[in-house]
């Protein structure tokens, strides 16, 4: 009796079963993907969120080789706005307290001149402070090239730290930005900024949408 190979058969029913269940799990994951995303997102929202807050919140106000107040926006004809006003004002009074005794001063020049930096100057020279504690720059742009620019002082003068002068919701990024540095930098904000709950909010989300592009393409 001839041997004859028996050859396997296809069953029809489970092929079919099966590009269902591939269908399926296709169909599964192009639902998680979106969501594994919008929580991500929403995970770290929520971390710089309470992170800029807890910053906000810090008064790390301690003697230190220097202080360094970041520019902000100046009105017509030179005068200082008001938050660089207050800026200043906080600079002078750890000045007087004997926190430090020399100045960094952050800021270039915005819509016009002259720049932030040099409004500072001729404003803590009127306050009594010698020309030769002030150290200053003129060409940053942005909050990440005032630290940079400061950086570079802090390092030329061989100091070891710095107390920072800004808004409550400025100073986490600019500790991050400072975290890689090598310098011990402590928090002194300005305190007396009264913003209402929805401000603060808007404040703070701007501040998350830096930090990400920071994380993203620096």
């Amino acid at each position: 009796m001839p041997f004859h190979t028996l050859k396997k058969k296809n069953n029809p029913l489970k092929f079919k079963f099966s590009q269902q269940k591939k269908k399926l799990v296709l169909l599964a994951v192009s639902l998680l993907i979106p969501i594994i995303f919008v929580s991500s997102i929403f995970i770290l929202y929520r971390y710089f969120y309470n992170s800029i807050e807890t910053e906000a919140s810090k008064n790390q106000i301690i003697k230190s080789d220097v202080i360094v107040i970041f520019g902000a926006a100046i009105a017509y004809r030179g005068r200082p706005s008001l938050i660089l006003k207050m800026r200043i004002m906080q600079g002078l009074k750890l000045y007087k307290n004997g926190f430090s005794k020399y100045f960094i001063l952050t800021g270039g020049v915005g819509w016009a001149p002259p720049a932030e930096s040099v409004v500072m100057k001729n404003i803590l020279l009127k306050n009594g402070i010698p020309e030769k504690n002030i150290f200053l720059e003129t060409k940053s742009k942005s909050t990440k090239s005032q630290v940079s620019y400061a950086i570079s002082i802090i390092k030329k003068q061989k100091w070891k730290n710095a107390l920072l002068v800004s808004d409550p919701i400025h100073m986490y990024r600019i500790k991050k930005y400072f975290s890689y540095s090598g310098i011990q930098a402590y928090s002194a904000p300005v305190r007396n900024i009264h913003l209402s709950k929805k401000k603060t909010h808007i404040y703070i989300k701007m501040e998350i949408l830096k930090l990400i592009s920071y994380y993203l393409f620096d």
